[in-house]
C-alpha cells in the first residue's frame, strides 16, 4: 500500500486531488482498455458457441466482454481477440497474482479456448509460462494442453483522442517505492519484499471439463494415467536438461 504524508483534509488538498482525478482520462485512472464490452456482431456469433459449454445455457449477449491477447512470438503488435463471459475461476486474495480463468470464444479460429489472465513475477530466472509450454511441445512431451498464444499485456496510451498500443507492458510499480531510492521501508513494518509483476495472458486450445463428468471408472483411470505419464515425462526431461547443463 502506498500512502501520502499526513495532511489537513480541510486545507484544500483533498479537493484539489479529487478535481485532478476527475479530469483524468479512464486510462490515466487505471482502467484497462484491453478488456471491453463485446460489440453486437461479436456477441451474436459468440453466444451460440459459448452455450455449448456446460452451465452457459442462460448466457446473454450483455454478459460478454472482449479480451485482447498479445503473442510474444508474433511478428506484429496486433492482438488476438477473444469473447468471454464472466470468469469461471477467480481468486479472492488481496495479494498474489490475481489469476482469472475464462472459457472464451476465439474469433479468429471459431472455437472455444481456455484463457488464463494473471500477473507473472518479473525476475531473472523465472520463465514465462507460455515459454514453458513451447519447450514442452518442442520436446514432444505427451498429454499436455495445446497452447494457442501467450504474452505480456501491452500498455495502451492515449494520443489526443486516439488510443495507441505501445511497446511497453503493464507492470506494477509498488516495488519501486518499497525498495528504491527514497524508499518507504521506514513506513512499512517488517520491511516487506515486494516482487515486480507483469500482466500476462495465456490461451490454451484445450478446454477441460469437470472431473465428476467422467462416463465410466475406466475413463477416469485413463485420464489419471495419462496425466501421470505426461508428468513423469516432464520430470525426466528436466532431469536430463539439468545433467546436460552441468556437463
Amino acid at each position: 500500500m502506498i500512502y501520502t504524508a499526513p495532511f489537513q483534509w480541510a486545507d484544500g488538498t483533498l479537493f484539489e486531488f479529487m478535481w485532478r482525478f476527475n479530469h483524468l482520462s479512464s486510462i490515466d485512472r487505471g482502467h484497462d482498455v484491453t478488456v471491453s464490452p463485446a460489440d453486437d456482431g461479436e456477441a451474436e456469433v459468440a453466444v451460440p458457441k459459448l452455450k455449448m459449454y456446460p452451465k452457459f445455457g442462460n448466457l446473454k449477449k450483455e454478459h460478454l466482454h472482449r479480451i485482447l491477447v498479445w503473442d510474444d512470438h508474433a511478428p506484429t503488435l496486433c492482438p488476438r481477440r477473444y469473447i468471454t463471459p464472466s470468469a469461471r475461476w477467480a481468486t479472492d486474495a488481496l495479494i498474489g497474482r490475481a489469476t482469472f480463468g475464462y472459457i472464451a470464444y476465439d474469433i479468429e479460429n471459431d472455437n472455444l479456448v481456455y484463457l488464463k489472465d494473471f500477473w507473472r513475477v518479473d525476475r531473472p530466472g523465472i520463465q514465462k509460462e507460455g515459454d514453458v509450454y513451447r519447450e514442452l511441445h518442442k520436446a514432444e512431451v505427451p498429454n499436455i494442453e495445446e497452447m494457442d498464444c501467450a504474452g505480456d499485456v501491452r500498455l495502451i496510451t492515449r494520443d489526443g483522442g486516439r488510443e495507441v498500443t505501445s511497446l511497453a507492458v503493464q507492470k506494477t510499480r509498488a516495488q519501486d517505492y518499497v525498495s528504491g531510492p527514497g524508499n518507504l521501508h521506514t513506513q512499512c513494518p517488517g520491511h516487506p519484499r515486494v516482487d515486480p509483476y507483469v500482466h500476462y495472458r495465456l490461451v490454451l486450445k484445450t478446454v477441460g471439463t469437470s472431473l465428476n463428468q467422467f462416463k465410466s471408472t475406466r475413463q477416469l483411470c485413463q485420464v489419471i494415467g495419462d496425466a501421470i505419464f505426461g508428468k513423469g515425462t516432464m520430470i525426466s526431461l528436466a532431469f536430463f536438461l539439468t545433467i546436460d547443463h552441468a556437463l
